[in-house]
């Protein structure tokens, strides 16, 4: 009766056949992105805390040694990881049975590679840091440095794993622990001086790689190997090393630049304006990166469920945009606001030369959210050439600063350089990267509200339209009873639906305001003429499900139908009891006319090239010619000759045709309504397909591509169908099939009241765009 199907999404519904719904996998993202956020919320707080001790218990030049030390510690890990901090998240979801080798393999060449940077930092240190070279005249310091780099790589790395695995919970457990060692252990180590400060942030972390890896590899990645095919473009391929390996060498020169700006900075300020500012620089830094890591986090675990499932890619960066700036943008003005306050808990020094420098960083926070998620957009597309200009752009501001400003302007200069770049990179990413995506945000805010604004006004317009006609009608009509009280159902077709609430005699009247309507009006009579008149001969009762046809006629010079009205209501839940019930009385309705058929020319022009018509004569869809030819033939092959149980179809079979009432005993259904689009010969599979269609929370033209190539309809549906009519089809065609009757049903019922572009673009082109994909690949 209505097109609601083609815009409808059954929010938190399961979808049959699914083992995972889509609220479901929507709370996964929630929760892995709230565990990283939390993590780092733990980190940051612990951290700070970490800082004020070691403010307190250690000297200035102490302080800025370690904290130079533990700058270089963290630079080298990162460079270490190859790019595979980023490329894990990525990866690991579509891995399959390859995902503990990939990850063992990960540990062992990235382990292997801070061993060797390390050493030659060490042997190279009087170049590059004058003030480190206690790491050559202490030789077990310079050995255990190279071994704590190792353990930080190993250790960043192994939050990636879990982020990969979707199993994000595991990080603020470690994190937490790993911070409370780490503060714990300083006060231990207080007497080693310049020592402390790296021997506290190492040692904890080396600890606990043991225990942890030790669940990641034998529970969770063994779990994530059984329940986790391979997905996205990686389906039925061994998985691709070769493109990890792309993947990860664009990430490591992304790494490699955004590190040297990010911890090398450290090492420039204390070469260039020596150890006091250099700490006011690093703790500003510290507490900056530390809210920074909320968008990195969330960014992540939005990389993680995209690969997952790259369907739901644009809402799920919607989700991450809007959960990053509610947490980043109150957080970054609040720090800003309260910077002097929280540096003087490490002491008046460092308040004095580092409270500009920390607001400053703290505000380049916010453009930060859209450069990062940037950053996550490249890195799920596998656009490495983009992350590593992202990563340059980011880098170079704090460098320039560092290099070029310090030595007059002091530490303040990084902190404007940072701003004023981050602003300029966030415009230039409008202009280039995000202005589409925006204005599909801006359409998706807008057009469904003036979609619903214009059809308020529509309806309103149908009602005054037919005002006469019903007085009319009123006066003329053969059924006895008044058609008063009267009340008309809201639709999007060119039928005026009025429902009669006469206490005793309630009834339907439908009025066709075009021709197609009328086309739809005379199917619609036909086919409750046909099974009640079926049902009859078998000597079953019908009635219990189908509305009788009271009148019909023209009026005004408009076609009407008159019928009963069923009782019941449309069933608000897509569960398995409520569909098993509708395709029961959809399968008991079938049986009324079935018969076994060849399907030869004439059925094929009915099923196939009829509707394919339809869509082609839409001069809206005219570049699509190759994809309309493409469709033909693909439905041809799957249903020519064959012989199949055909019957009278419904047409339009979701839940808004079905009325149901239920009680303790279950779900009744007592009335198939709208028959509109009803075929006298069509494929009864196909009203299944439909009512699994009109249920899937990503849209019609979604789920039909999931589907294509789905060996069986029960494959698809699972066990509400129960034994289906023609059990041997492919289950991939049969949805498509019956996609393809529904969209071609709209438009060609909607001539008055037409269907718009965004419908289109919605429901219709993305499955031609598909079809004609993959014939012009073949």
């Amino acid at each position: 009766m209505t097109d609601v199907l083609a815009r409808r999404r059954a929010s938190g519904r399961p979808r049959p056949g699914d083992t995972e719904v889509g609220h479901d996998r929507d709370d996964r993202l929630t929760r892995n992105a709230n565990a990283l956020v939390l993590s780092g919320i733990l980190t940051s707080g612990l951290g700070f805390a970490f800082w004020v001790v070691a403010a307190r218990v250690l000297s200035t030049d102490d302080v800025g040694t370690g904290t130079a030390l533990v700058a270089a510690l963290v630079l080298l890990a990162n460079v270490s990881t190859l790019g595979l901090r980023n490329a894990l998240p990525r990866f690991i979801p579509i891995a399959g049975p390859t995902t503990g080798r990939l990850v063992l393999r990960s540990y062992l060449v990235c382990a292997i590679v801070a061993v060797t940077l390390a050493a030659a930092f060490v042997a190279g240190v009087g170049l590059w840091a004058d003030d480190l070279t206690l790491l050559q005249d202490d030789l077990l310091g310079g050995l255990g440095f190279a071994v704590a780099a190792a353990g930080w790589t190993i250790f960043i790395l192994q939050d990636s794993v879990l982020t990969g695995l979707r199993r994000a919970g595991w990080v603020p457990i470690e994190n937490l622990i790993y911070a409370v060692a780490k503060i714990g252990l300083l006060v231990f180590v207080v007497s080693t001086g310049p020592w402390a400060l790296l021997l506290a942030w190492s040692v904890p972390a080396v600890a606990l790689l043991p225990p942890l890896n030790g669940l990641v590899f034998r529970s969770l990645i063994p779990q994530h190997e059984r329940d986790v095919a391979p997905a996205g473009d990686l389906v039925g391929r061994p998985f691709d090393w070769r493109s990890l390996t792309r993947f990860s060498a664009g990430e490591y020169a992304a790494d490699v630049v955004k590190n040297v700006g990010a911890e090398g900075v450290v090492l420039v300020v204390l070469a260039v304006v020596g150890a006091t500012q250099s700490a006011a620089l690093f703790f500003a830094i510290t507490i900056t990166a530390s809210l920074q890591l909320v968008t990195s986090n969330i960014v992540n675990a939005f990389v993680a469920e995209a690969a997952a499932r790259p369907s739901a890619f644009d809402s799920l960066l919607r989700r991450s945009a809007v959960h990053a700036a509610r947490l980043v943008v109150p957080a970054a003005l609040f720090g800003a606001l309260v910077a002097p306050l929280a540096l003087s808990v490490f002491g008046s020094e460092y308040a004095a030369n580092g409270t500009t420098v920390l607001r400053l960083l703290l505000l380049a926070l916010i453009p930060q959210i859209g450069i990062s998620l940037a950053i996550g957009v490249a890195r799920f597309e596998r656009r490495v050439g983009r992350v590593v200009a992202l990563a340059f752009g980011t880098s170079v501001a704090p460098l320039a600063g560092a290099l070029l400003l310090a030595p007059r302007y002091g530490v303040v200069a990084v902190g404007s350089a940072v701003l004023v770049g981050n602003i300029v990179l966030l415009a230039i990413l409008v202009v280039t990267t995000f202005r589409r995506r925006l204005s599909r945000s801006a359409a998706a805010a807008v057009v469904p509200r003036a979609i619903a604004v214009r059809d308020a006004l529509r309806h309103r317009r149908r009602v005054r339209a037919v005002g006469s006609i019903l007085d009319e009608l009123d006066a003329v009509h053969t059924t006895g009873d008044s058609l008063t009280p009267r009340r008309a159902i809201r639709n999007t077709n060119d039928v005026v639906v009025i429902v009669v609430d006469h206490p005793t005699n309630p009834r339907v009247i439908k009025i066709a305001l075009s021709q197609a309507a009328a086309y739809g009006l005379h199917a619609h009579a036909n086919a409750l003429r046909t099974l009640h008149s079926a049902g009859e001969v078998l000597r079953l009762t019908v009635a219990d499900v189908l509305p009788t046809l009271l009148e019909t006629g023209t009026v005004v010079g408009h076609d009407y139908v008159i019928e009963s009205k069923r009782p019941g209501l449309a069933p608000l839940v897509a569960d398995h009891g409520t569909l098993a019930a509708i395709a029961r009385s959809l399968g008991g309705l079938h049986r009324l006319t079935s018969a076994r058929t060849t399907v030869g020319e004439a059925l094929i022009v009915s099923l196939v090239d009829e509707p394919v018509g339809v869509l082609a004569s839409d001069s809206r869809l005219g570049e699509h010619g190759a994809a309309f030819a493409a469709l033909r033939s693909r439905l041809d092959r799957a249903f020519r000759g064959r012989s199949l149980l055909m019957a009278r179809t419904h047409g339009d079979s979701w839940l808004g045709n079905v009325l149901v009432e239920t009680d303790a005993d279950g779900v009744t259904v007592t009335g198939i309504i709208d028959w509109e689009d009803s075929q006298a010969i069509g494929l009864p599979d196909v009203d299944l397909a439909h009512l699994w269609l009109s249920t899937q929370e990503d849209g019609i033209a979604a789920a039909t591509l999931r589907v294509l190539e789905a060996p069986t309809f029960v494959d698809i549906v699972g066990s509400w169908a129960g034994p289906t009519p023609n059990p041997t089809l492919p289950g991939g065609p049969v949805v498509l099939l019956a996609w393809l009757a529904h969209v071609a049903s709209g438009l060609e019922r909607a001539s008055r009241f037409g269907l718009g572009r965004v419908w289109l673009d919605e429901n219709v082109r993305p499955v031609l765009d598909a079809i004609g994909d993959r014939a012009g690949s073949r």
